[in-house]
C-alpha cells in the first residue's frame, strides 16, 4: 500500500494531511486564554491552512476536469460542481480551478504556490498579465515574477507587474492611455427639485489633479469647522473649486537613469532617453532598474506623451538601484526633494498588507535616527499613522492601541 506522499498527487494529498494536522493543532487551544496577539497567530494559520487547502482543492479539480470526473454527478465542470454541492461562487471555483492548472504554463509560480509561499491571489495576477503581454518574455521572466510574488501581497505584485509591462510594451501602455484619456466627458443636470447633479469620466492626470484639490480643500474645511466632516465637506470643497480657482495644473513627477553617459545631458534628453530602456532580465528579481514615468498617486505616464503634458514637470534623477542620485543626508527631518522621492517610490504604506495612501502616511526611518540612520531617500519609507506607531510600540508604553492583555468575550 502506498503512502500518502507517493502516486498521483502525492505532494497534494501530503498537504492535505499537513494541513489536517495543523487545524486539530489549532483547534486544540482555547481562545479565552489566548492574549490577542496570540489569537491574531491563529487567525492568521487558520486562512493560512484554509488557502493551502483551497490549492489543494484546485489540484484535484484540474485532474477531475481532465478525466471528465464531473460528468458523473450530472455537472458539465468541475467549477460548476464546486458551485453547486460547496455553495461557492463560481468565480471562487474559477479561481480555485486555476491556480491548480498552471503548472505546465508557470512552474515557477506553481512551485510558490505549492510551497505555501503565494496563493490564489497571486495565480490570477499572472494569468490575466499573460493575456496582454508578449509569451516569450513572460516565459524568460516567470522565475523573477515567481520570486518577486513571494515578498508581495496580490495587490502589490498587480502594482509591480503592471510597471514591468508598460516597459515591456511600451506601444499598448501608450494605446491604453490614450483610450483613457478619450473616454473623458463631463454631464450635468437639474432634478425637480432644483438639485444639480454631475457626472462624467476625466482623463487620469486631470482626474488627478482634481482629486488632489478637492481633497486638499476639504481638509482645510475640515480644519475650520470641526463640525464639517465626511461628505459635506466634500461637497462645500467641490463647490469652491467650481466656484472659486482653477484646478491646479497636474504634477507629473518624472524619474530618470543617471549613468554615467547620461551625466551630462539635460531634462530634456533624459526624458527620451525612456524609449531606450531595456526590459529587466530574468536575473533582476525587484525589477529594481525599471525606470518609468508615473505620478505621485501611481499613474504611469507613457514616456511618448510625457513632453505634451500640460502643467508643470519635476524631474528626479536616480541610479540604477533606483534611489536619488547625489542622495545627501540632511537633518532629523526628511528634505521635501526627499519627501517627494520617497512618497513617489512608495505610494503608500510600506507595511506589509497595508494599503493606506500616500496622502495618509507619515514619513519613517528604515534604521532609526536615534540609532545612526541617516536621513536618506534608501533609509527612508512611507507608513501609516498605526503602524508607524506599532513599529515603535517598544516607546510607547501608556498606548492602548498595543497592549497584550488577554481577550474578553462581552
Amino acid at each position: 500500500m502506498c503512502q500518502f506522499g507517493d502516486g498521483l498527487l502525492g505532494e497534494e494529498r501530503e498537504a492535505l494531511v499537513n494541513a489536517g494536522r495543523a487545524l486539530i493543532k489549532l483547534g486544540m487551544a482555547d481562545p479565552a486564554s489566548m492574549s490577542r496577539e496570540d489569537l491574531a497567530e491563529v487567525v492568521v494559520a487558520i486562512a493560512a491552512v484554509g488557502e493551502r487547502s483551497a490549492v489543494m482543492a484546485g489540484r484535484y479539480m484540474d485532474i477531475g476536469e481532465r478525466t471528465a470526473a464531473s460528468l458523473t454527478k450530472g455537472e458539465k465542470s468541475m467549477v460548476s460542481l464546486v458551485s453547486a454541492r460547496s455553495h461557492l461562487s463560481k468565480r471562487r471555483a474559477s479561481q480555485m480551478l486555476r491556480a491548480g492548472s498552471i503548472e505546465h504554463r508557470f512552474p515557477h509560480v506553481h512551485q510558490a504556490l505549492m510551497a505555501g509561499k503565494i496563493t490564489t491571489g497571486h495565480t490570477d495576477v499572472v494569468v490575466r498579465a499573460a493575456r496582454s503581454c508578449d509569451s516569450h518574455q513572460l516565459a524568460a521572466a516567470e522565475k523573477a515574477l515567481a520570486a518577486l510574488a513571494v515578498l508581495c501581497t496580490p495587490e502589490e505584485f498587480a502594482q509591480k507587474l503592471a510597471l514591468w509591462l508598460a516597459v515591456a510594451d511600451p506601444t499598448e501602455h501608450l494605446d491604453e492611455f490614450l483610450r483613457a484619456q478619450a473616454r473623458r466627458h463631463f454631464v450635468w443636470g437639474k432634478d425637480l427639485f432644483g438639485n444639480i447633479h454631475f457626472g462624467g469620466t476625466f482623463e487620469p492626470l486631470a482626474g488627478e489633479a482634481i482629486v488632489d484639490a478637492v481633497q486638499n480643500r476639504q481638509k482645510e474645511l475640515e480644519r475650520l469647522d470641526p463640525e464639517l466632516r465626511g461628505s459635506a465637506a466634500a461637497h462645500d470643497a467641490l463647490a469652491d473649486l467650481i466656484l472659486g480657482d482653477a484646478a491646479p495644473k497636474a504634477v507629473i513627477e518624472i524619474i530618470y537613469p543617471q549613468s554615467s553617459e547620461q551625466a551630462g545631458l539635460d531634462c530634456a534628453a533624459a526624458t527620451s532617453a525612456h524609449s531606450a530602456i531595456p526590459v529587466p532580465e530574468y536575473r533582476d528579481v525587484s525589477f529594481g532598474s525599471v525606470i518609468y514615468p508615473q505620478t505621485a498617486r501611481g499613474t504611469l505616464v507613457p514616456p511618448a506623451v510625457v513632453d505634451q503634458v500640460r502643467g508643470r514637470r519635476r524631474f528626479h534623477p536616480v541610479d540604477l538601484d533606483g534611489n536619488l542620485a547625489n542622495d545627501r543626508p540632511a537633518g532629523r527631518h526628511f528634505t521635501t526633494v526627499q519627501k517627494r522621492m520617497v512618497r513617489l517610490r512608495d505610494n503608500g504604506c510600506q507595511h506589509p498588507g497595508c494599503r493606506t495612501s500616500h496622502r495618509w502616511a507619515e514619513y519613517d526611518h528604515g534604521h532609526p535616527y536615534e540609532c545612526g540612520g541617516p536621513t536618506t531617500v534608501r533609509n527612508g519609507q512611507l507608513l501609516c499613522r498605526f503602524h508607524h506607531r506599532w513599529k515603535h510600540r517598544g516607546d510607547r508604553h501608556g498606548s492602548r492601541v498595543f497592549d497584550d492583555s488577554p481577550v474578553r468575550l462581552e
